[in-house]
């Protein structure tokens, strides 16, 4: 079988991480012919030169059996040159008719979750199907240095509002004091932001609880570039109200940091009880001032959003209560086969025919 594969795994964020994944799990089938050409949906100067992606892009065809575009709805394009048209798309909110008419074009629409696939299972016409998320390789657990300080991490590649940023600073520092060995550390590229925001909640919480600035537990800004921050902290925080799948949610599971994550977005195929935590949340109308793009985050869209009070009360249960979180830590650690390439592969053959 000959496949097609156009995707942004040439890009080294989120969207870089989940391409590569897909073609690398396109890889592992046996009996199928790949060919790669690289799309970029941002502007940054950072670019993925890894020589393995050459060969893929050096192939040419005439036509193909199937034809996977990984990249926003409005860019797909339904080729006459395949004779199968499929859409591999993150889906961040439901109800977004914007993209109905594109993706009807196609033939199948894969996305990686569960919850992906309910927010657009009522809309679309044409199939719909989970294949599950993967994660290029197989991140290592080494021992990690020992340190008195319980040290949550947060990665705000992005610090819109849908990223939750605002309703973590605003959980931690009303939850916990400086007397306290805890300590956030945020990874972003954007550090003046990040400190405009935290003085902003410091006053917000400040005012509403009546505290002197001095009673604040620690923050750390870690630069974007800091690639071991898993390695180095304790429980990762995504309160994100996006559905989609997330790698570093994936990656911070399989080393055992426990996520904290949206209840009912997608890594809830995931994340558990036994391996996690989860922050009640509910199903609200998008309001989202910080739109990247026109045809995304409209008044129309539905997303998760997640409580305060309970994002408090469930990073204060990760902290206070070690002997539930070591015993999540370890369950974790054991689930890295569920995000192997080999796994997605699977799932990918049943659909493609390929049993």
């Amino acid at each position: 079988m000959k496949i097609l594969f156009i995707g942004p795994y040439r890009q080294t964020d989120e969207w870089g991480l989940n391409s590569i994944s897909l073609l690398r799990s396109l890889g592992e089938i046996e009996g199928v012919d790949l060919t790669s050409r690289p799309l970029f949906l941002s502007s940054s100067s950072d670019v993925n030169r890894d020589n393995a992606f050459f060969e893929l892009e050096s192939k040419r065809h005439d036509s193909y059996d199937v034809l996977i575009q990984h990249t926003l709805p409005s860019l797909l394009v339904k080729s006459g040159a395949a004779k199968r048209n499929i859409a591999y798309l993150p889906v961040e909110t439901g109800g977004n008719v914007a993209w109905l008419n594109s993706l009807n074009l196609m033939d199948d629409v894969f996305v990686a979750s569960s919850a992906e696939r309910e927010a657009l299972l009522d809309s679309l016409d044409v199939p719909v199907s989970a294949i599950g998320g993967a994660l290029p390789s197989s991140p290592e657990n080494p021992t990690q240095i020992p340190s008195p300080t319980f040290r949550f991490y947060f990665f705000g590649e992005t610090l819109e509002s849908r990223s939750g940023v605002d309703l973590l600073l605003d959980a931690y520092l009303s939850e916990f004091h400086q007397n306290e060995k805890v300590t956030l550390i945020v990874n972003t590229n954007n550090p003046q932001l990040l400190e405009q925001k935290i003085g902003e909640s410091s006053q917000r919480i400040g005012m509403y609880l009546q505290l002197p600035l001095s009673r604040y537990p620690e923050i750390i800004i870690a630069p974007h570039s800091e690639d071991n921050l898993h390695l180095n902290a304790d429980c990762l925080v995504d309160p994100s109200y996006s559905l989609n799948f997330k790698p570093n949610v994936a990656i911070a599971l399989c080393v055992g940091n426990c996520p904290i994550i949206t209840e009912g977005t997608g890594m809830c195929d995931y994340v558990n009880d036994s391996n996690g935590y989860t922050i009640d949340s509910h199903e609200e109308y998008v309001r989202c001032p910080d739109r990247p793009l026109v045809d995304i985050f409209n008044a129309n869209e539905r997303w998760r959003i997640p409580h305060g009070l309970s994002l408090r009360k469930t990073m204060r249960e990760a902290f206070q209560n070690k002997k539930s979180y070591a015993k999540k830590s370890k369950e974790g650690a054991m689930g890295a086969e569920m995000f192997s390439p080999q796994k997605q592969a699977q799932a990918l053959k049943e659909l493609l025919c390929l049993q």
